[in-house]
């Protein structure tokens, strides 16, 4: 399954990257989410989606931290 794929990626650059907690849903811990993350993948519906742009979102403020370092 792609979503799934692509599900593991994302959880894999936000592990490399250490970025976990800003990851992680609110009153939950990041296996929680990350759990929850891959049940969405397998479904592929809108959670999926929104779970998915917030995450890349974290990502790419992340990267412009490290850029200016």
């Amino acid at each position: 399954m792609k979503l799934k794929k692509l599900a593991l990626k994302t959880i894999e650059k936000i592990e490399s990257s250490e970025i976990q907690e800003k990851c992680t849903n609110h009153n939950s811990t990041w296996e929680e989410t990350k759990e929850l993350f891959l049940k969405e993948a397998e479904k592929g519906d809108e959670i999926f989606w929104e779970a998915l742009g917030n995450f890349e979102k974290v990502i790419v403020e992340e990267n412009k931290k490290f850029q200016k370092i």
